[in-house]
């Protein structure tokens, strides 16, 4: 009877999770349209800022970071999304940004404290390595302007070139 409560407990929670819920549907539809006012009054409304839409398996903040809404996803992180969260694939905010070269919300992710670049979708790759592959200039520099300031963070000095006679 244990186990049979346990799994009745642990079924439900699963599907809360993946539970459709008009309000977070609305807050990932306008999120992916850009309408920032909209976005601000779905939140209002109630709706909760990390809700997983199941049917296009997005946040807010990935429909906004794919679609390069900065103001929206800046909006979404003041409001504590999940910057780390996966959904489709794997795919996190920071990734779909990467793909779509969308430069300035790249910017932006890489500016929250907690950002994971390592994180892997389904295939095995990270931020980190669709930044190499997409190779864009805006993006390289926003990732190698982040690398510097973690690396100044734990007061990283890099060795002093050697020069081979």
């Amino acid at each position: 009877m244990k186990k049979l409560v346990m799994l009745v407990g642990i079924l439900l929670t699963v599907a809360n999770m993946y539970a459709v819920d008009p309000k977070g549907d609305a807050l990932v539809d306008a999120a992916a349209e850009g309408n920032l006012a909209l976005v601000k009054k779905d939140i209002k409304d109630g709706a909760k800022v990390n809700y997983y839409n199941p049917e296009v398996a997005f946040t807010a903040l990935m429909a906004a970071a794919q679609g390069g809404y900065k103001d929206v996803v800046s909006y979404l992180i003041s409001k504590g999304a999940d910057v780390n969260m996966q959904g489709f694939h794997g795919a996190t905010a920071l990734q779909l940004a990467v793909m779509q070269k969308q430069a300035p919300v790249v910017k932006i992710l890489l500016d929250v404290p907690n950002i994971n670049i390592n994180l892997q979708d389904e295939d095995g790759h990270s931020a980190y390595d669709y930044h190499k592959a997409v190779n864009d200039p805006q993006i390289n520099k926003a990732f190698a302007d982040y690398i510097g300031k973690v690396l100044s963070q734990i007061n990283f000095i890099p060795p002093a070139s050697s020069t081979a006679r």
